[in-house]
């Protein structure tokens, strides 16, 4: 489920609770984080404990920027599905992931790595409409 306003939805508390310590942990000030979910262009795609947080970029990609779950490829096919609609709907023609580099292991060789770093990597998928 894709929820368009995180901050006035009645689960934020839970939302805040479980992104919080893995925004740290990748290195991103919460503050920051907070800065980017007021300025209205995140929504968040949601489903039981598992989170994404998505952004839309200027080169026209749909960002998963952060995010939290549980046996991510029990549910990761139904997310990319999801936000890949979404992305779709709203003008994006391909989705990055920019985080840790456990989601190399899950999403290649279907996405293409565009950057890597000791920590992180960042990838895409283009997407057709």
């Amino acid at each position: 489920m894709i929820i368009l306003d995180p901050l006035e939805h009645k689960k934020w508390h839970l939302f805040e609770r479980w992104l919080r310590p893995v925004a740290e942990k990748g290195d991103q000030n919460w503050d920051d984080c907070l800065h980017k979910f007021r300025a209205g262009h995140t929504v968040l795609w949601n489903e039981g404990v598992n989170v994404l947080a998505l952004d839309k970029a200027a080169d026209g990609a749909c960002v998963v920027w952060l995010g939290r779950g549980f046996d991510v490829r029990n549910w990761w096919n139904k997310a990319q599905t999801e936000v890949a609609r979404f992305a779709l709907q709203n003008g994006c023609f391909k989705l990055r992931i920019e985080g840790r580099k456990g989601w190399k292991r899950i999403l290649q060789p279907h996405w293409t790595l565009i950057e890597e770093t000791d920590r992180e990597v960042v990838l895409e998928l283009e997407l057709m409409g």
